[in-house]
């Protein structure tokens, strides 16, 4: 088997570029990370993606995968540094009364204040917030009014999400990290940065198309992905 030293290979690092569009990145490209972090990732990097493209992969693609895993990064919340939790995810409380979300530390919290309306004048009479938002809530609607603090204990109520956990989407999206972290890695040694060869220019093609058209060729999918059979006419939601 062939082996080799990277310390002993390294040489000077050619001008970074985007690994998908192939635009110059410079000092004021914004610093991403590769896996999404809100699932954990830490790797970041400011010299394989352009800041438009990680944009555009933020709001295309990415939540795809964060929906996939969303739900047990919330789970774990309370065990990932704060930079990994996940924002607020909406459930179904059956039983209680409003909006419910689960916060990026795993608590089920009321989403927003719940409005208590005098039914003579419709003024409001009362509000009901979560902890955590009490200041805020308090701002806005206190004014001498009473109101409550909701405080949901653990394990007590039943809940259901809607996430999806097989889809093209995923997997292209999971492709996409992997690519960006291999290739963030072997930066330093441009000989054995394997990412980057011609030979891997479609898959390349096939994730910026995919990102900036916003549309899933299944011909092409199916070329550079060896997961599921989709259906043959894959898009976006």
């Amino acid at each position: 088997m062939r082996r080799f030293n990277l310390l002993q290979n390294k040489r000077p690092i050619p001008p970074h570029t985007c690994f998908f569009t192939g635009a110059l990145l410079d000092n004021t490209t914004e610093v991403e990370h590769t896996i999404l972090c809100r699932i954990g990732g830490r790797i970041k990097s400011t010299i394989v993606s352009s800041s438009k493209f990680n944009n555009d992969c933020g709001s295309r693609l990415d939540p795809s995968l964060l929906g996939a895993y969303g739900e047990i990064i919330r789970y774990l919340g309370p065990l990932f540094a704060r930079e990994h939790q996940s924002g607020a995810l909406d459930v179904e409380a059956p039983g209680r009364q409003g909006n419910h979300v689960l916060n990026g530390e795993g608590a089920l919290i009321l989403k927003g204040p719940r409005i208590e309306r005098d039914p003579a004048t419709h003024e409001i009479a009362s509000f009901i917030s979560n902890a955590q938002d009490l200041e805020d809530n308090h701002k806005k609607y206190g004014k001498g009014r009473p109101y409550t603090v909701e405080v949901v204990p653990p394990g007590t109520t039943p809940i259901s999400i809607k996430s999806g956990g097989i889809s093209p989407q995923i997997e292209a999206c999971a492709l996409k990290c992997i690519l960006l972290s291999f290739d963030h890695a072997l930066a330093p040694y441009p000989d054995h940065r394997f990412t980057r060869l011609f030979e891997l220019g479609g898959v390349r093609s096939f994730i910026r198309n995919l990102v900036q058209s916003g549309e899933l060729q299944s011909l092409a999918f199916h070329f550079h992905s060896l997961g599921l059979q989709y259906e043959n006419d894959c898009h976006f939601a």
